[in-house]
């Protein structure tokens, strides 16, 4: 099975880094969701899928760059979750085609 490549810009990174310092497991169960379950509706409004039941969050992104979502986590903590962190990351994703080869210096 072939593996999907994922190249992350550094400002998402660092996001990631930084949420992984304050809650490591909200950050690591962004990067398991899959970007098949993020949908885009419109311009700065995305569904994610959960990962536990067959619901949806819906993720915005005002026009002022604030981001909110649905879920009860952002709604209580007021923190960039798991969803939010996903959504970013698919936005900053660049695709490889699988049949190119790279070397890694």
């Amino acid at each position: 099975m072939e593996k999907e490549i994922r190249i992350l810009s550094a400002d998402t990174v660092n996001e990631f880094f930084a949420a992984f310092e304050k809650d490591w497991k909200r950050a690591l169960k962004a990067s398991q969701i899959n970007p098949d379950n993020i949908k885009q509706i419109e311009p700065g409004s995305w569904l994610v899928g959960s990962q536990t039941s067959l619901g949806k969050y819906a993720v915005l992104q005002g026009k002022d760059g604030a981001w909110s979502c649905t879920c009860a986590d952002h709604k209580n903590r007021l923190v960039n979750c798991k969803h939010i962190l996903a959504v970013k990351a698919t936005l900053e994703t660049v695709e490889i085609p699988k049949n190119d080869y790279f070397d890694i210096c």
